[in-house]
């Protein structure tokens, strides 16, 4: 961050480089962290007639009956090996996926499906599955006129009481207008236990496959309060944070598992392996979640072709983070050494954390690995601390926070030792990170 970006933060109230205090995560964004990954399942009118427009024929939503199989959808999230899916039930045409009383613009007007609702279904198999349900609700091109906020809260009075407790709300296009503030509220009172887009979270990589990086949870609000959006460019980047922000948000990516990360509805060119891979890290392995959006088509299935693809991101992830070659943690302001096996002659990637992100926040500004070859100690080149906008390129060298991966292309061969030395940290009086440092090789975890 540059020194005008600093300015104005302090002028704007937040912490600055000499507070002895960080922004800390609620229980909300430590369980959304701690979930790591979610499945995005984008289906509505806009499947069958590409439009988002609001004033469609509710009819033209017409899945075939026979084929509409919500139990595929969340077999297709164990596939991926995600602990939570949440289901378009109100995208941006406005159009409900359940039969809300409070719209005509919903399923119920379907000319195939119109006794069916889908939310229920969705939630149901959820449970049974043992997967979380989540839930993604918008305004919608529909919601015009004097009574459309009145219509936003009813809709979601219905959805958090009839549906059990659905644990994540992804609020496409939240702000701090009176009608979000009235949903957030009326989530914490309905469901206290869910985690919210908007309030909790927030989106980096604008739809890229790429999270920002540095990537900061801390962040200044534009009023100051939990509802609103961050203050954008006080980093290098404008979903990146800043380490001195007095607001703690945990960072969602979000990306249609497609290349270029879109389309959101059915349906796409499906990734390779390699490239799938490559997304995971340039997100979840910045401290980032990464919500993939596998959308069903016109049949009211997901395309058999995305699921192999899912089972093959997920055993890739398994082999790449199933079992480290060494693992050490930091005491104090000391560097961490790993030692490595005698039977390990390469490493692939490293996994770093802080461990105490939740009781003194985000501190590691810089950190380098260097690695013990013939005898000497090199720096390990991590590529840049600050990532180009949107690049899946490797970066590293800057923020860690819930984890950092740092993949060596090619692999470091040779090496008997690795080093760890925190070089920056942004709150010294806070104390000293605790670091948890995993070395992997592809030689252990295949």
């Amino acid at each position: 961050f540059n020194m005008t970006s600093l300015v104005t933060a302090v002028l704007l109230g937040c912490a600055s480089p000499g507070a002895k205090t960080m922004a800390l995560p609620s229980e909300y964004q430590l369980r959304h962290m701690g979930w790591g990954s979610e499945m995005f399942i984008h289906f509505s009118i806009t499947t069958f007639t590409g439009s988002q427009a609001g004033n469609q024929d509710p009819s033209l939503f017409a899945p075939n009956p026979a084929t509409l199989n919500v139990s595929q959808w969340v077999e297709a999230a164990k596939s991926l090996n995600v602990p939570v899916a949440v289901l378009t039930a109100k995208h941006e045409a406005g159009y409900c996926i359940w039969p809300s009383k409070w719209s005509d613009y919903t399923i119920a007007k379907s000319r195939t499906v119109p006794d069916r609702d889908l939310v229920r279904e969705f939630v149901d198999e959820c449970r049974r599955q043992g997967i979380i349900p989540g839930l993604y609700f918008t305004f919608g091109a529909h919601d015009t006129g004097a009574n459309a906020s009145m219509i936003q809260i009813n809709q979601m009075t219905e959805l958090t009481t009839n549906y059990g407790e659905i644990l994540y709300w992804w609020f496409d296009h939240h702000s701090n207008d009176t009608t979000h503030v009235a949903i957030d509220n009326l989530v914490r009172k309905n469901i206290p236990n869910a985690v919210m887009l908007g309030p909790d979270s927030w989106v980096t990589g604008s739809e890229s496959g790429a999270a920002d990086y540095p990537l900061w949870y801390a962040v200044n609000t534009t009023d100051n309060t939990d509802h609103a959006r961050p203050i954008l460019s006080l980093g290098p980047h404008d979903e990146g944070g800043y380490p001195y922000g007095n607001r703690f948000k945990s960072w969602e990516s979000s990306c249609s598992f497609f290349d270029g990360c879109h389309p959101w509805f059915c349906c796409g060119t499906v990734p390779s392996s390699d490239q799938a891979m490559q997304l995971w890290d340039a997100t979840w392995g910045r401290g980032s979640n990464l919500i993939l959006n596998l959308p069903p088509n016109t049949s009211g299935v997901i395309e058999e072709s995305l699921v192999v693809a899912a089972e093959a991101l997920a055993t890739a992830r398994v082999k790449r983070f199933g079992s480290p070659a060494a693992t050490a943690h930091s005491v104090g302001s000391a560097p961490i050494v790993l030692t490595l096996p005698a039977t390990i002659t390469s490493v692939s990637h490293v996994l770093l954390e802080e461990s105490t992100l939740s009781t003194l926040g985000q501190l590691v500004g810089n950190y380098t690995i260097e690695a013990l070859i013939s005898q000497k100690w090199q720096v390990v080149d991590l590529g840049p601390a600050v990532c180009p906008a949107k690049s899946q390129s490797q970066c590293g060298g800057a923020t860690i926070g819930v984890r950092h991966v740092d993949v060596f292309s090619p692999p470091l061969t040779g090496v008997s030792q690795l080093r760890f030395t925190v070089t920056g940290n942004v709150c010294p009086d806070c104390g000293s990170p605790g670091i948890t440092f995993s070395a992997f090789s592809l030689e252990t975890t295949s």
